[in-house]
């Protein structure tokens, strides 16, 4: 699934994420005034469709490809790959489920020699996605033989999308048999693609188009919003929002924002109660209810049906004099409506993950410079920047599903410079990389604060 860059690298990923069918609203608004809701766009259907012959275009900035000749090249034309089954691949190398297919993908182009041959489409240019497809064989030990096309813009262009990973059928004679999510790359269909009997239906990504600098669900009805002062709004989900969130500090000139679009009520509640300061992941959320359906989704459940029931866009704009207080707004306008629960902040002894130093010798002061912050799945850079930033990321990101929370115990005040290789959700890798800070992560019992859950007593 795609969602925004930006959004995706901060941890909301998103990704992911999917995560992200049709105009249902729920209103809860402290100051009432009526709206309008424009309509969703299929983006998928705005390029060329399935059954359409796709131009003969040059591909430029290929990586791993072999002409005809045997010869390594980086360019060549649609065309080149007459009589193969042709898949494109739009990924990113920030989009989880874009990667896990790279191995999968690898694996059938081989199983289907010389019949099929897969093109990864990156609108990120080479300097992001070699370095990074070449850790990634590194970790496999393995070498795949997909040919990589970076910085595209044509391919993008005529098979526009939202949400990755995004797939388009190419037959032999150049035209387009399927638009599909990554769950079609498999045997059975590639079976049928080749003897030209699948047919599946077209991938469909919703776009509603949103300014989020004007308040949500506002259609000129009284007004632009540039007059508002304070506002808020709950609604269920609604079709074409990609899911995500953010918050808007305010200034003595702008108000404070929290956005949040098709969520749950359970990532509602981490951020309301976190207050911008904790990350309280699931390992830090307790839920003591008869029937936890309505906040987590388990595989048992229709997917569409439980998103429609259960995830909900909120916004909060708050003028600077109140900003102080808006987290504690948000929990209070959560109470109000979700009359169902009781929710409460508490004192519980858990094992966690904790950072601490190691030696009282400080080889992690900064030596100044930019304020830097960089990780992926691979390792993190940190410039002149401070620890929280570090911890906050392996709990919002990459140990996000860890029994245990992360805790910072360094009690180290400064910035520091820091540059780590290691996969970020293994502590014994971040453990070799962090020893010559004298840094280490251990598990122990520590006092932390719970968001816990419970029936409201009727």
């Amino acid at each position: 699934m795609r969602i925004l860059k930006q959004f995706a690298r901060t941890a909301f990923n998103l990704s992911n994420l999917k995560k992200l069918a049709l105009l249902f609203f729920m209103n809860f608004i402290i100051n009432q005034y009526s709206y309008g809701q424009k309509s969703a766009i299929d983006i998928v259907k705005t390029g060329i469709q399935i059954g359409q012959q796709v131009p003969d275009v040059a591909l430029n900035n290929l990586s791993n490809y072999t002409d005809a000749s045997g010869k390594l090249s980086t360019t060549a034309k649609l065309s080149d790959f007459k009589g193969k089954l042709v898949i494109l691949d739009f990924w990113a190398t920030w989009c989880a489920p874009c990667v896990a297919m790279i191995p999968r993908m690898d694996s059938l182009q081989t199983q289907f020699n010389g019949k099929l041959k897969f093109i990864s489409v990156a609108y990120q240019s080479e300097k992001e996605v070699l370095p990074f497809l070449t850790k990634l064989e590194k970790r496999n030990n393995k070498k795949f033989n997909i040919t990589n096309l970076s910085g595209s813009k044509v391919l993008e262009k005529l098979f526009p999308h939202i949400y990755l990973p995004h797939y388009v059928w190419i037959d032999g004679g150049g035209v387009v048999r399927a638009i599909t999510g990554y769950k079609e790359i498999n045997v059975a269909t590639i079976n049928l693609a080749l003897g030209k009997g699948y047919s599946v239906a077209q991938k469909k990504d919703f776009k509603t188009t949103i300014d989020d600098s004007k308040p949500f669900l506002i259609n000129g009805n009284g007004g632009n919003g540039d007059n508002l002062m304070y506002h808020s709004i709950l609604t269920g989900y609604t079709d074409g929002l990609i899911a995500g969130g953010s918050f808007k500090n305010p200034d003595s000139l702008q108000p404070a924002k929290i956005i949040f679009r098709n969520t749950s009520l359970s990532h509602l509640l981490k951020h309301a109660y976190g207050e911008g300061k904790v990350i309280y992941g699931r390992n830090r959320m307790q839920l003591l209810v008869k029937d936890t359906s309505k906040l987590v989704y388990d595989v048992y459940q229709p997917y569409q049906e439980w998103v429609r029931k259960n995830k909900f866009c909120y916004e909060l704009i708050v003028p600077y004099k109140l900003a102080a207080n808006r987290f504690k707004m948000m929990q209070n306008d959560l109470s109000r409506f979700f009359t169902d629960y009781k929710f409460s902040v508490e004192k519980q002894v858990k094992k966690c993950w904790v950072l601490i130093r190691t030696s009282t010798e400080d080889k992690i002061a900064s030596a100044g410079g930019d304020y830097k912050y960089a990780s992926n799945q691979f390792g993190f850079k940190m410039q002149n920047h401070a620890l929280w930033r570090f911890v906050s990321d392996l709990n919002a990101l990459y140990m996000q599903n860890s029994d245990y929370p992360v805790i910072n115990q360094t009690d180290y005040k400064g910035f520091v410079d820091i540059e780590v290789q290691a996969r970020m959700g293994n502590i014994t890798e971040l453990n070799k990389g962090l020893a010559k800070y004298d840094l280490a992560f251990i598990l122990k019992e520590v006092e932390i604060d719970v968001i816990v859950v419970r029936d409201a007593v009727n």
